[in-house]
């Protein structure tokens, strides 16, 4: 599990402007199993299964490449996400979508 992965999510979903409760709501996914996806917290959640399927969900919900943040959450640092991760480039990529 990658706490990067985590982050990405969290910024991703500020920028939007969606609250976790927002989230929780149009994706029906308990608050505190979003809360664990972005902090890293896996063990939160009650099967690596379900931990996956929120986490693709949860990225897609936030335009972002569900392959490459669940590459990143189950392998730390080896996708192209772990190094595109400062607030600007975050920021850029944001604004294509």
């Amino acid at each position: 599990m990658s706490i990067e992965a985590g982050n990405i999510l969290r910024q991703y979903r500020e920028q939007k402007g969606v609250s976790l409760k927002e989230a929780s709501d149009e994706l029906h996914i308990r608050i505190p199993y979003l809360q664990a996806l972005e902090n890293g917290r896996a063990e939160i959640i009650p099967s690596n299964v379900q931990a996956r399927g929120f986490l693709r969900i949860y990225a897609e919900y936030l335009n972002l490449d569900a392959a490459d943040l669940i590459r990143e959450w189950d392998h730390p640092g080896s996708s192209p996400l772990s190094q595109n991760t400062s607030a600007h480039r975050l920021s850029s990529r944001f604004d294509d979508f």
